[in-house]
């Protein structure tokens, strides 16, 4: 098996086999923690799965790094409880922020709380009686990440399908996020950015944070993108956060004519967006006179390619990739691939079945409502659009307020809960819904 995988890495990435054709699921009912510690004890002449990571699903991975992330909770309790009940020394990390100043409160908090940032992560919110039982955790990296990625930050861009071959001159972003070499935010701030996204891989809490694969083959192969024979890979990569440049690089690549520097009009350079100038960047020694023709445009390809994965954002993602193993780096997230962490951070965009949410449902106060009231939920759920079910997803619990038709939806963050009225019909309890899942952040609950 270790052979048939490493030829698998060898291939073009669309040629590729995926990550879960090689796990064995049977190994998910072994004693996954006793493998792990004997891995990581690396006794001589001892075997353990580990040593094949491959072999593991996402869901053995996954039970592995929750263990290892609790036991690290539970030796920065104790250490805690035994420096004394001092207020330096919580047995969680507990970050008091302001709705209105969320990315200030929260990026400040983090970088004054670097030493327990491997405790388990409990938030309030100022003003608020929330009991954070893990929901108000949940709704802080969702608002956090969303004001992240705000454009008035700049520190992320996206890219439109409107973007000209080898320019970003007039380029509007959109689709993935991609690192904003233009940026003026310091290093400091990337860092704490990546203490984010490893602070939500810690706590097993998924993000609305749609990064490229690229982000974590950089984060857990180091110089993974150093290799100028991976042209086709990389391409692909850019692809997921640049499709239409890609796409003229492609043109470019399938073009057959010998005219290329006439058609093209192509020099060795880059270029981006820096709020409204166009910066330009040699990707040789003299590559503004030096033309790209038909028997030099792979290696322009490449080195574009190379520019826009390292070089252009070198200054914004190292601190990145420190924040984020700061907080979660380790044995475990070893045996993890590239696509296995991007799951795990941002989830599938995958569509699910309501109806196996409906089996596991609680519902609670319903009394004489619930017949009717349950079944309107569930054919509403199944008649929304995917993006609207995932953003339900946050919910586990169904509980009934009262009788008062006119009022939206209440999230109840602290415990997971969505808590509904006895709505007069199902068009009204639809229009509600709908209302509360797209305009009001945390449901009314602020």
């Amino acid at each position: 098996m270790a052979l048939l995988h490493a030829a698998n890495l060898l291939l073009s990435s669309r040629s590729q086999l995926p990550v879960e054709a090689f796990y064995v699921q049977a190994i998910d009912n072994m004693n996954l923690i006793a493998d792990y510690d004997a891995w990581r004890a690396q006794y001589p002449g001892a075997f353990s799965f580990c040593q094949y990571p491959f072999l593991l699903s996402l869901r053995a991975k996954v039970q592995i790094m929750q263990v290892d992330a609790a036991r690290q909770m539970q030796t920065k309790v104790k250490e805690a409880v035994i420096s004394g009940p001092l207020p330096a020394n919580q047995p969680h990390l507990k970050l008091l922020v302001r709705r209105k100043c969320l990315v200030e409160d929260s990026l400040h908090q983090l970088a004054s709380h670097e030493q327990d940032l491997k405790k388990r992560l409990k938030i309030e919110f100022v003003g608020e009686e929330g009991i954070d039982a893990g929901g108000l955790a949940k709704e802080w990296f969702m608002l956090l990440v969303r004001e992240l990625m705000n454009p008035m930050y700049g520190m992320f861009r996206r890219e439109s399908d409107d973007s000209s071959l080898a320019s970003e001159e007039n380029t509007e972003w959109g689709g993935a996020y991609w690192f904003n070499p233009a940026s003026l935010e310091t290093s400091n701030q990337y860092f704490l950015v990546g203490i984010v996204v490893g602070l939500a891989l810690y706590n097993s809490t998924i993000l609305d944070l749609n990064l490229p694969l690229a982000v974590f083959k950089k984060l857990l192969r180091t110089k993974f993108y150093a290799n100028p024979t991976a042209t086709s890979s990389m391409l692909a990569d850019v692809a997921e956060f640049r499709p239409q440049f890609a796409r003229g690089l492609r043109q470019l690549l399938a073009y057959r004519g010998q005219d290329v520097e006439d058609v093209f009009c192509l020099t060795f350079e880059a270029t981006y967006n820096a709020y409204g100038d166009v910066i330009t960047v040699p990707l040789v020694p003299n590559g503004s006179n030096i033309p790209v023709t038909s028997s030099n445009r792979v290696e322009y390809v490449m080195r574009y390619l190379q520019w826009i994965l390292n070089d252009s954002i070198a200054k914004q993602f190292e601190p990145f990739k420190r924040g984020f193993f700061y907080v979660c780096g380790g044995n475990a997230l070893s045996l993890f691939k590239p696509e296995e962490v991007e799951l795990m951070v941002h989830g599938s965009d995958t569509d699910w079945d309501p109806r196996i949410l409906q089996k596991i449902t609680e519902y609670a106060g319903f009394g004489d409502y619930e017949e009717m009231l349950t079944s309107w939920f569930w054919e509403i759920l199944n008649d929304m659009a995917p993006k609207e079910r995932r953003a339900f997803l946050a919910f586990l619990k169904l509980v009934l307020l009262g009788d008062d038709f006119r009022r939206l939806p209440v999230a109840h963050t602290c415990f997971n809960q969505l808590g509904i009225w006895c709505y007069r019909s199902k068009d009204e309890f639809r229009d509600k819904l709908a209302m509360a899942l797209t305009e009001s952040e945390g449901f009314g609950l602020q």
